[in-house]
């Protein structure tokens, strides 16, 4: 039977045959306007309502159309793309972050075109269906229309809730928020430990937005259900971060209630955690992840596996919400959430960075996937959550609370380009690690005044302890990239002078990491400018003084030696950073096996010493003085006990050298037992954990 045509009748006999002469209707012939964007508070049914069947099924016929169109287009310009330039190419330390624009995203002259935004405040990338409906705003009302009569899902029941352990955070009792605040500690202890958590700058966490979050804990003392349980769990990591930072001040807690201890709020903040469904991504799951894991990392001192694999779930469902792409690209956010995100994001590339180095993976986060910016240079009374208008940043000359993550935020992305060259499967060229190089030094020498790093002694009274360390950790980081990027070439090829730049500049960041390290651990101690603040040097990774400790074990046994001036300032470096580590040995498990390492390739190196500089047989007991800078007769374990450094191996112009100690290797071996020969050491087992470090590429 042949199909019958419309014949623009009223009703037309194709309507009337198929029993819909009812909805039989043309669409005027008007011309075409540009169509307008629906109005906020608009109802979508009041927009639609008047279309028929038939129109709505125009509608749909000619959006199957499009995405045929847009799929044949597709296939037809997939050979004509050009291959994007490399993160690498992109990178401009000068101007602005290297990860300003967006990437591998093709956009419209007219600019980027909003994320789509579902129910849950998810954000979905150009493969999702959700992203393509997006840009269809002749059905989008209807759509929507049709999402909001959709019944809810059931949620699951509390038996299943109860019997399911988490995942990361395993089996938690299920709580309420009633029941979470009862176990609060008085509101009086409450507000001092709130009070203490955002007067320490260096701990307070700059995505809390200082006065928000007065407004929302005053009005929670109000009314408790006024706030979620994701929210509870910030307070109570917030509270149990101030109940530590009390504790490692030498508070005494014992008289306080159990309620306040930092093992109980932690443990209240991981029960909020769960209870308040973190995985769903509501409002505070990310900022109640973040200070939950860092109250772990400060509580640890030391990264863990456990620890990695948090915060690997905290970076996965960041980036779920679209915290990996500037607020700018996103619809739906307000100036206010989207400088708050890019606080956040800043942590979780901190956090990403900081793993990967210290466990020897790639980092999780790439920089060809993201385009978030730094935070700007503001105060949080610049802002709130009625700014329609963010404010510009301020000059790098008002040295605000987020000035420091400006600049960090920066030198992390350019760190992870260095552990992302080093660990490349296919070993990239010398002129790209120069390259790279380049950009470390540039950004360095645009570092302002205020992030610029000094001796302690040479700092004002006025300068606090949170902007010492702040400075401090920039340089670390600044010298641990200089150190990993040109660490292949320290024992490669030694005799191309080619690569002398790279031995040179790997070996002066080392010796200067191992400075710092003596020379911060020295000002902890009684009578030091950081005495009072020492908690705060367990942010610092002892990994990054490790490396630079094997980087020189790895100089003096593979190099041949630059001159008696640099062979005893190594010995000296490596010696005085043994005895800081052999102090922590029985509280830190990195710090015992540098112990033990250091210690038995110190006393290898220098047992070989006297018989460089002596033919005949060495004594069999060292001299309790030494005269020509060696440390022969401190390191050999033969005699039961140990004298003391002798004085005239110290520069007294550097604090590294003003230490006066003993060392004591009876808890180390031999390097032949722990190592074997120093030809058959694996540096790069020692310096790359997982044998990924690819070798040099000329």
């Amino acid at each position: 039977m042949g199909t019958v045509k419309c014949d623009r009748q009223q009703p037309c006999e194709r309507c009337v045959k198929s029993g819909e002469a009812n909805f039989c209707e043309y669409a005027p012939r008007t011309t075409r306007k540009p169509r307008a964007e629906p109005k906020p508070h608009a109802d979508p049914r009041q927009k639609h309502e008047h279309l028929s069947r038939p129109a709505l099924r125009l509608r749909l016929q000619k959006l199957e159309d499009m995405v045929s169109g847009l799929v044949y287009s597709a296939q037809a310009g997939e050979n004509a793309l050009e291959t994007p330039p490399s993160s690498e190419q992109r990178n401009d330390v000068e101007g602005r972050s290297d990860l300003s624009s967006p990437r591998n995203v093709p956009m419209p002259p007219t600019g980027p075109v909003p994320t789509t935004q579902i129910a849950d405040s998810s954000y979905v990338g150009t493969t999702h269906w959700a992203s393509v409906l997006e840009s269809i705003h002749d059905i989008r009302g209807i759509v929507e229309t049709e999402l909001d009569t959709l019944p809810s899902p059931s949620p699951p029941p509390p038996s299943w809730a109860a019997d399911s352990p988490d995942l990361v955070f395993g089996r938690q009792a299920p709580i309420t928020r009633e029941q979470a605040v009862f176990r609060l500690p008085p509101r009086n202890r409450t507000d001092q430990l709130v009070l203490l958590y955002f007067r320490s700058r260096f701990t307070a966490a700059p995505y809390i937005h200082t006065n928000k979050f007065q407004r929302e804990y005053d009005g929670f003392w109000r009314d408790s259900s006024s706030v979620s349980l994701l929210w509870m769990s910030c307070l109570a990591s917030i509270l149990s971060t101030a109940s530590s930072i009390s504790m490692a001040r030498g508070e005494d807690l014992s008289k306080e209630s159990q309620l306040a201890h930092p093992e109980n709020l932690s443990a209240l903040a991981t029960e909020c955690l769960v209870a308040g469904n973190y995985l769903s991504g509501k409002p505070y799951s990310i900022e109640a992840l973040m200070l939950h894991g860092y109250a772990e990392v400060r509580k640890s001192g030391e990264v863990n596996m456990e620890i990695w694999a948090k915060f690997g779930l905290l970076a996965r469902l960041a980036q779920r919400l679209g915290y990996h792409r500037d607020p700018k690209y996103l619809a739906n956010v307000t100036p206010f959430e989207g400088e708050i995100r890019r606080r956040l994001w800043f942590f979780i590339e901190v956090f990403d960075v900081l793993f990967a180095f210290s466990l020897g993976i790639p980092p999780i986060i790439r920089d060809d996937e993201c385009d978030t910016d730094p935070p700007g240079n503001l105060y949080d009374s610049d802002f709130d959550e009625n700014t329609t208008v963010l404010p510009p940043s301020r000059p790098a000359t008002e040295p605000t609370s987020t000035l420091y993550l400006n600049y960090k935020s920066r030198l992390c992305r350019l760190l992870r380009r260095v552990i992302r060259y080093s660990m490349a499967i296919h070993p990239v060229s010398y002129q790209e690690i120069l390259a790279l190089d380049g950009e470390i030094h540039r950004y360095h020498d645009q570092i302002p005044p205020s992030l610029q790093l000094r001796p302690i002694r040479s700092y004002s009274f006025t300068d606090t302890t949170p902007a010492i360390m702040h400075r401090l950790m920039l340089e670390m980081t600044y010298l641990k990239s200089l150190m990993v990027l040109h660490r292949p070439y320290l024992n490669s090829e030694k005799d191309n002078p080619t690569y002398n730049i790279s031995r040179s500049t790997c070996r002066d960041a080392a010796l200067r990491l191992l400075d710092l390290h003596v020379e911060y651990e020295e000002e902890s101690r009684p009578g030091g400018r950081l005495f009072d603040d020492k908690y705060m040097l367990s942010s610092l990774n002892i990994h990054d003084f490790l490396i630079a400790s094997m980087i020189l074990c790895l100089d003096l046994l593979e190099n041949a030696p630059r001159g008696p001036e640099d062979r005893a300032r190594n010995m000296k470096a490596l010696g005085t950073s043994y005895k800081i580590w052999s102090e922590r040995k029985d509280t830190s498990k990195e710090a015992a096996h540098a112990t033990k390492v250091v210690g038995a390739i110190l006393r290898k190196i220098s047992l070989q010493e006297p018989q460089a500089n002596q033919p005949t047989q060495p004594p069999l007991r060292p001299q309790p003085e030494v005269r020509d800078g060696s440390l022969a007769s401190l390191l050999n374990n033969d005699s039961p006990s140990q004298p003391a450094v002798p004085r005239h191996l110290f520069d007294q112009t550097s604090l590294m050298y003003a230490m006066d100690f003993s060392l004591d290797f009876s808890d180390t071996l031999p390097l032949d037992n722990v190592l074997g020969r120093s030809q058959l050491v694996d540096w790069v087992r020692l310096t790359d954990p997982f044998h990924l470090m690819p070798k040099p590429k000329s």
